[in-house]
């Protein structure tokens, strides 16, 4: 109960509702997908749960009330949760699958639960067999997820944007629809002028006039194109720019003197 009524209060005095308006039109079934991948490392130890789960129900009363009560507070604990986020989300939208980790202490409960009634009536060996079969699967995520190219290029480009000298009140091209980019900068830069450039479209930026910000264009999401290309839809050239390259994302400056 102790992190559901944190979790509860951080939603009810901090979540913006204009921040979270995606969340109310994301689809379920995305959402239920992503929590089985945070949750059990994917679809086939999710049903290898499942199976097991189902395994004992089919054992019928006798092998139901075997079950400890840990189990049943646990199933309480996660319908109550689901229950209390379902409402919530009437007036601030917030059921999603990274929300709901926080009932993943009680499944783990009962995925051990589940361990120990399979070693009681099939014996230590079926025990062991599931016990590794389960922690197999789940942990296949774990070695990709440490060594695939992290996704903060929003993050980490618009910190170097709002980091930058002289960019505090300017204007910065960016391309693809300003809004995205304008939410990683209004709290910090209620003056920052961002324009639009469709994607798609091209534009000169050659001609820009010098101001005290150097940055022409920010970019974010465009890792599948040749920048070199990118650059001469803007009649840009690399001799004469640095260029800040993170994951998907570029910010292009001009040269400082020296």
């Amino acid at each position: 109960m102790v992190p559901f009524v944190a979790w509860a209060i951080f939603h009810a005095q901090f979540t913006d509702p204009r921040r979270v308006a995606w969340i109310g039109e994301f689809p379920i079934a995305a959402t239920i997908d992503w929590f089985v991948f945070l949750a059990f490392g994917g679809t086939s130890s999710f049903m290898l749960f499942a199976a097991a789960a189902g395994l004992l129900f089919a054992g019928g009363r006798r092998c139901l009330a075997e079950w400890a009560s840990p189990v049943w507070a646990c199933l309480l604990v996660c319908l109550l949760t689901l229950a209390a986020a379902a409402a919530i989300s009437l007036h601030t939208a917030i059921l999603t699958s990274r929300n709901m980790i926080v009932i993943l202490p009680a499944l783990y409960v009962i995925a051990a639960e589940l361990t120990a009634s399979l070693v009681h009536r099939c014996g230590t060996i079926a025990g062991a067999m599931y016990l590794s079969a389960q922690v197999g699967l789940m942990s296949q995520p774990i070695a990709a997820y440490y060594t695939m190219p992290m996704k903060e290029q929003w993050r980490e480009s618009a910190a170097l944007v709002l980091d930058t000298p002289g960019c505090e009140a300017a204007a910065i091209h960016v391309y693809g629809d300003a809004a995205n980019y304008r939410f990683f900068t209004k709290s910090a830069r209620l003056q920052l002028q961002l324009i639009e450039i469709p994607a798609g479209a091209s534009a000169d930026l050659s001609n820009e006039p010098v101001t005290s910000c150097p940055i022409l264009l920010w970019i974010v999401s465009v890792s599948a194109w040749d920048l070199d290309d990118f650059l001469a839809r803007f009649q840009l050239s690399r001799s004469s720019l640095d260029i800040a390259e993170f994951h998907e994302a570029y910010v292009i400056r001009r040269k400082q003197p020296g």
